[in-house]
């Protein structure tokens, strides 16, 4: 469609995500498995996340228009409602897109015995409310995981992924869901900056506070 002065404007649109964060003390466990030498850094020319990045995708929205937004609040509140806390463990590393030609590592993230939800169930319900709300989510597989570091070229991880085990420590408890835009080139030397814009505890009824990704930033 375009106009008599040419293409119509398109719509604006946020790219944001769904995600869980480990409790504080779950990120000290992993923190310290990431320095030990015998397992945890990475090698050479990979940059290491900080720690305040750490989150375990749920729903990855690149795209959400202004209309979808609220939508996917209201939904987003319904499936936290019905949530309950997860109960989860560390598991051992891997790599995307593949150990030999890597460019993001990430540690392993799996539900802890007996759970009363799955996390697996709460990212399909993530994802089946976000396309409800037309905040079209990607169709990735999800693979519960944490990104630890990232490569700007494809890099060999097998000797890495190789080494024995994965982060322990008692089971963390994941309790809430954050809804997360990220503004790439806005945050330190030009990468992506995480601004919170909306957080639901699991298992209540109404989330405890929302913000409008079409307003500015309050630094």
């Amino acid at each position: 469609m375009s106009t008599p002065d040419g293409p119509a404007p398109q719509p604006e649109t946020r790219r944001l995500f769904l995600a869980l964060v480990p409790d504080t003390a779950a990120t000290e466990v992993l923190a310290r498995w990431l320095s030990v030498p015998a397992n945890g850094p990475l090698p050479t020319g990979w940059r290491a996340m900080a720690a305040p990045t750490w989150h375990v995708t749920l729903a990855f929205l690149a795209a959400v228009d202004t209309w979808a937004y609220g939508r996917l609040v209201d939904r987003i509140t319904r499936i936290a409602s019905r949530a309950v806390p997860l109960s989860l463990d560390w598991a051992p590393p891997g790599a995307f897109p593949r150990a030999g030609a890597a460019r993001v590592a990430w540690i392993g993230v799996r539900d802890h015995p007996a759970p009363t939800m799955t996390l697996a169930a709460l990212a399909r319900a993530c994802h089946h409310a976000a396309t409800a709300a037309g905040a079209a989510p990607d169709h990735a597989a999800f693979r519960p995981h944490l990104t630890v570091g990232r490569s700007g070229q494809a890099r060999d991880l097998t000797d890495y992924l190789a080494l024995p085990g994965a982060p322990a420590g008692p089971a963390w408890v994941a309790d809430r869901i954050l809804l997360v835009e990220s503004q790439l080139g806005k945050g330190e030397r030009g990468r992506p900056r995480y601004v919170e814009r909306a957080e639901w505890p699991l298992g209540a009824s109404t989330p405890t506070y929302v913000s409008d990704p079409y307003l500015p930033a309050v630094e």
